[in-house]
């Protein structure tokens, strides 16, 4: 599998997403490559847009200030 898309680019062993102390490798239940990142991720932006205007007006109010990140 392709480097795992939490891994810190600064520091080796470190994970930017979870709260541990270093890197467990291969058997973290959340490593995935980036390109898995970026089609999850493209696929929830998608569902949010699919949205009401209501749901998503209140969606962005509440976690992202007001903003849509999910319409670019």
């Amino acid at each position: 599998m392709a480097e795992c898309f939490g891994a810190s680019k600064k520091k080796a062993g470190e994970c930017r997403v979870l709260a541990v102390e270093g890197c467990i490798g291969i058997l973290c239940p959340f490593r995935k490559s980036v390109a898995q990142h970026k089609a999850d991720r493209a696929r929830a932006n998608a569902r949010l847009r699919g949205l009401s205007e209501t749901d998503q007006s209140w969606i962005a109010d509440k976690y992202h200030n007001g903003k849509r990140p999910w319409a670019k």
